[in-house]
């Protein structure tokens, strides 16, 4: 099993010469020695850890660590090693040098302070310290396992490096996006607007692999007679993929169901589905008699199946309210489903943690079997990577981040740019950094440059051995698109000394 080493941050795993480290002589050291040879040209590649409760942490591999103290001559590490299962996700993280190799490690580095009798005290960093380490924040880690995904299915990185020892998956995955409109005008409680959405149109699209681009061939749109002559407050946009179907309540079921229908027979080929808000779009699968029994939340179990073991507690419940603190968990849509109901007919759900007697992930994949279906809700990704709830459909995420200047609505049109949006944060880079330039205007956060690189030629491998109405939404007018270049980030970071080793 792969092993990694923290490098700077928080309890930082290295000795340098009796103190914790010079930060401009280990930069420079670490950047020299990983980049030695043949790499020297490259940008230097270490490895993201985000923990289940959503701190960051930069690691180096057994390998590369080795490297390292041979050429620094540096003491053993006082702590032992971290696993895969020590973190929710491992993912890449580019350096072009020692500029940028200082910089994140200024934004991991605690607040000087002194010396603390307390061995508890939570990390200070810039990075990690909104962050408590008795809550969950799963999103963060579903966002890196996108951008891990993207780049195994492109050729681009070791995959072992990052915990994805089999990839038996990748030749027969599936990436689908399912969206849908609901009624602008809707004044049941919130509860019934969740659990029973009011539905206009539903849009499916398939995604091309490994490009992630969408297949608007495949692009479908339907739409409800049973609310034909209801509508929203933006206008009424042409299906621009084909056309349009009426569809009936009778019929509506079929129709949803034989989309999933070969991915609830054929184990060896999962599906990746997209969706913008997961428990309304669950809600309304379970009211179209859709078997989801089977299906994940996330795509963890996908990449890293041995550290998909039963949580440490059970989830008895779930806030309704997407715009609460409590973060998403894997499979826990049963939980929700335990709530009391409207209606008396047995549900369709999520599957429960497994007990822990039952076989690991790792066994059933060695049988080819998989979950039919891993969900991803876009819409909460990008709250988590923008730290923001200002967009509120598919759309106005496609206005944010400069990929549409449509006003209006069609969900067949709206599941590519569902797509669209997941390529656009999964092709880039790690999420604290992604949202900084982004934040800053600068929309193409290197994503551009990384998704051609990627396509075209595999990387160099690392060593390894509130609430929220829906009727609220205003049309954006027309975005205007940045003209700030991508340059290089200037963070502002805490360069402040480190405090003392046992904080």
């Amino acid at each position: 099993m792969m092993e990694y080493y923290q490098l700077g941050g928080f309890q930082p795993q290295i000795q340098w010469f009796h103190s914790t480290y010079d930060d401009k002589r280990l930069v420079e050291a670490v950047v020299s020695t990983l980049r030695s040879g043949d790499d020297r040209n490259r940008p230097l590649e270490l490895v993201l850890g985000i923990k289940r409760c959503g701190t960051s942490h930069l690691l180096l591999t057994d390998a590369q660590m080795r490297r390292v103290r041979l050429q620094m001559r540096l003491p053993l590490p006082r702590s032992p090693p971290f696993t895969v299962h020590d973190f929710e996700s491992l993912s890449p993280i580019e350096f072009s040098g020692v500029e940028e190799l200082s910089k994140k490690l200024s934004f991991l580095k605690p607040k000087a302070k002194k010396r603390s009798v307390n061995p508890n005290q939570p990390d200070s960093s810039q990075a990690n310290r909104g962050y408590n380490v008795h809550e969950e924040n799963l999103y963060r880690g579903l966002f890196e396992h996108g951008r891990v995904i993207y780049r195994i299915l492109n050729n681009a990185i070791a995959s072992t490096t990052y915990g994805s020892e089999d990839l038996s998956w990748a030749g027969n995955i599936r990436v689908s996006a399912f969206v849908f409109n609901t009624r602008g005008v809707d004044d049941r409680p919130r509860a019934d607007r969740v659990r029973y959405p009011s539905v206009l149109d539903i849009g499916f699209c398939d995604a091309q692999l490994p490009s992630l681009s969408p297949n608007y061939a495949s692009a479908k749109h339907f739409i409800y007679t049973k609310n034909a002559l209801l509508g929203r407050k933006e206008p009424k946009k042409p299906f621009s993929y084909g056309d349009s179907e009426q569809v009936s309540s009778e019929d509506m079921p079929i129709r949803i169901q034989h989309f999933f229908k070969e991915h609830q027979r054929n184990r060896q080929a999962p599906m990746v589905l997209l969706v913008h808000k997961e428990e309304e779009t669950m809600n309304f699968l379970d009211n179209m008699d859709v078997d989801m029994s089977q299906w994940r939340l996330g795509l963890k179990d996908l990449l890293i199946p041995e550290a998909c073991s039963p949580r440490k507690k059970d989830i008895k419940s779930h806030s309704n309210n997407l715009r609460s603190n409590e973060p998403l968990r894997y499979n826990d849509y049963e939980s929700r489903l335990e709530q009391p109901r409207y209606r008396s007919r047995s549900p369709k759900h999520y599957s429960a943690s497994r007990p822990r007697d039952s076989p690991s992930s790792a066994t059933l994949w060695r049988r080819s079997s998989y979950p039919p279906v891993y969900v991803v809700d876009v819409h909460r990704l990008y709250e988590t990577l923008m730290q923001a709830d200002d967009a509120k459909t598919v759309v106005s995420i496609g206005h944010r981040f400069n990929l549409t200047d449509v006003i209006g609505w069609c969900a067949g049109n709206e599941a590519g740019l569902l797509i669209d949006i997941w390529k656009s944060m999964v092709s880039g880079v790690p999420i604290d950094d992604q949202r900084e330039m982004r934040s800053a205007g600068r929309t193409e956060v290197k994503a551009e440059q990384e998704a051609q690189s990627s396509s075209v030629a595999p990387r160099a491998a690392i060593d390894s051995d509130e609430e929220e109405d829906p009727n609220d939404y205003v049309p954006r007018p027309d975005v205007q698109k940045s003209d700030v270049p991508a340059t290089e980030i200037d963070y502002g970071f805490d360069v402040s000394d480190y405090g003392s080793d046992s904080d």
